[in-house]
């Protein structure tokens, strides 16, 4: 029946609503709070304090481990224009209504699973080629408690450390340095705060 306009979807929906309702938080001196407005300042607080830097300490060594690598034609073509060639391919790539192939988890055509199945068959695929000369590693990353934790004055360093050029770093900080959130709780925005 999916998102048509009948009446079991209505109810499906605002049962999921009520299920999925927060009806109470408890606060550090195990207080429960149940207002909307307290559990929205406590939510907002918890993620205003997760995401704000902790400061830094010396890194000078970790990044003296590290060796330039980028080289100046890459630089070049980080911070080169795009042509009108490079755009029309791009979104011709894309095609209507779907993401590009390499977004699997966005395709209409799969599900999000689909990917821990590929990466099933890629970690088999390494344990099977134990001991031959084709090499290959896996890298897990869970690139939300990763990107949770750095501090962004550290990620500014190792970009120039490894050799990316001023206006490429400019570009990322500006990317990483612009974002808000805002907690929803129980389908209400709360308060927007930059980290």
């Amino acid at each position: 029946m999916g998102d048509k306009n009948t009446a079991f979807f209505h109810k499906s929906a605002s049962y999921r609503r009520r299920k999925n309702m927060l009806k109470g938080l408890e606060d550090e001196f195990s207080t429960l709070k149940t207002e909307t407005v307290e559990m929205a300042k406590m939510a907002t607080h918890y993620f205003k304090d997760l995401f704000s830097s902790k400061g830094t300490s010396d890194c000078s060594k970790l990044l003296e481990s590290f060796q330039p690598s980028i080289t100046d034609e890459h630089n070049r073509d980080l911070i080169a224009e795009f042509t009108k060639d490079e755009i029309v391919s791009a979104i011709k790539s894309i095609g209507p209504l779907k993401a590009s192939d390499n977004q699997g988890a966005f395709i209409s055509s799969r599900e999000i699973t689909d990917n821990i199945f590929v990466a099933y068959e890629i970690l088999h695929l390494f344990k099977k080629r134990r001991g031959t000369s084709k090499k290959g590693f896996a890298l897990k990353l869970d690139m939300s408690k990763a990107y949770d934790r750095i501090e962004w004055s550290f990620l500014e360093k190792m970009m120039s450390r490894m050799g990316f050029c001023d206006e490429w770093i400019s570009i990322i900080m500006k990317c990483v340095g612009s974002v808000t959130y805002s907690v929803v709780l129980n389908g209400r925005n709360g308060e927007e705060f930059h980290p």
